[in-house]
């Protein structure tokens, strides 16, 4: 699924000859309370919520989706995120500033704001509900669940994973890596 368009170019900020694959949109979603994350999800318009923010890179634009139930962690860390992405051209996107889009009901269009319905194929038809919509509290609690981080052991010439950090119970620290 998604966009499937999606090219392998040389960096040329990179003085490693690094591969960077560029995709043509890309929809970040910034979740959380405590402990805020930034995800890649589909870039389309069904997967905006109203709960969180989101922001839409492509090359020549940026915009900062923010859903009218999302907090002000979740709005700070977006304008912290769109702000790097601007200033120091990162992601691919090469663009003249960012568009701020506030999700309201009954808000006329601004012809800024028809290129992010554009590349998401239309505004959604219904929106959805916050209750189908996990709470921050929620979705932080089954990311700490579900991260895990295995280690490759390799025995002469088998080699296995090995389950190295299991710690539900809290965010992973960088030292564990």
């Amino acid at each position: 699924p998604g966009s499937g368009n999606r090219s392998v170019v040389e960096d040329p900020t990179s003085s490693y000859g690094v591969q960077v694959t560029q995709h043509p949109h890309m929809l970040l979603m910034i979740k959380g309370r405590r402990h805020v994350q930034t995800r890649i999800v589909e870039p389309m318009a069904s997967s905006l919520n109203p709960g969180d923010v989101f922001i839409l890179v492509s090359a020549k634009e940026l915009f900062i989706w923010l859903g009218k139930e999302a907090n002000v962690i979740e709005k700070a860390r977006a304008n912290d995120i769109v702000t790097r992405i601007y200033q120091k051209r990162e992601l691919g996107c090469r663009c003249n500033g960012f568009t701020r889009i506030e999700d309201e009901n009954n808000k006329e269009i601004f012809k800024k704001e028809e290129s992010f319905w554009e590349i998401l194929k239309g505004k959604p038809e219904s929106k959805k509900a916050i209750g189908l919509v996990p709470s921050d509290e929620s979705y932080e609690k089954g990311v700490v669940m579900a991260t895990k981080i295995y280690q490759y052991i390799c025995d002469g010439d088998v080699g296995k994973f090995v389950l190295f950090h299991n710690e539900q119970s809290q965010m992973l620290k960088i030292s564990i890596l």
